[in-house]
């Protein structure tokens, strides 16, 4: 049911912010430039990456991960040419510093949600999928909880960054804070269900990339003691 993978995504994303672990291998774009992002003749478009307002070039292309299809490891690729997302009305552009892999990333690459899936997720599913009879790949697949997946998709529901852009009706200042993303984007005409909400990572690009999209509101700042 839906609130045991809301349970799995809340854990994964409190262990993006344990003191224990080490800090962000990499800086895509945070409040001061990392080296090279600004230099005169980078590749890329203005946006606004600052609260107080003045631009850098981001890129027009990132790394990410992308799912292919249902399945084992080899449905997993990795592109260096996918154009970074731009933020529509109400979003906003994450610049990546720590993904987690969640067990809901597994389950989906292999097609565990596929109602005709009965059993538990064993080492021979997460490795290969799960076969054609009733699983990943027969008519009735479903990558998510009740609809079919699509690809190639980009996963990881759990994220933490900084946010580089804004879309409409988003305050700017808000550009250059620390983030965590809650996973589950809710329906605005549905705001308690989990049913119809949607689902970072699985129903929309996710974390494992440079730069990912998600609603401002699932964008929630963390204090910068912690």
């Amino acid at each position: 049911a839906p609130p045991r993978r809301l349970i799995q995504c809340v854990a994964g994303c409190l262990a993006l912010l344990a003191p224990s672990l080490p800090g962000p291998t990499r800086q895509s774009i945070a409040p001061r430039a990392t080296k090279g992002l600004d230099a005169p003749g980078n590749p890329g478009h203005d946006r606004v990456n600052r609260a107080e307002g003045d631009t850098m070039p981001l890129p027009d292309t990132m790394t990410c991960v992308e799912l292919t299809g249902h399945g084992g490891l080899d449905m997993l690729q990795v592109r260096t040419d996918r154009p970074v997302p731009t933020p529509g009305p109400g979003e906003a552009l994450i610049a990546v510093t720590a993904a987690g892999v969640n067990n809901t990333d597994i389950n989906t690459r292999t097609g565990w949600y596929n109602s005709g899936v009965k059993s538990g997720t064993t080492a021979e599913g997460a490795k290969d999928g799960f076969g054609e009879e009733g699983g990943a790949t027969a008519a009735n697949a479903m990558g998510d909880w009740t609809v079919a997946l699509g690809f190639p998709r980009i996963q990881g529901a759990d994220c933490a960054g900084r946010i580089v852009a804004v879309g409409q009706g988003v305050d700017p200042a808000r550009i250059g804070e620390r983030v965590v993303c809650a996973p589950y984007v809710l329906d605005p005409d549905d705001a308690t269900g989990l049913e119809s909400a949607r689902f970072l990572g699985a129903d929309f690009d996710g974390a494992f990339a440079d730069f990912t999209v998600i609603a401002a509101r699932n964008a929630i700042a963390v204090p910068h003691d912690l």
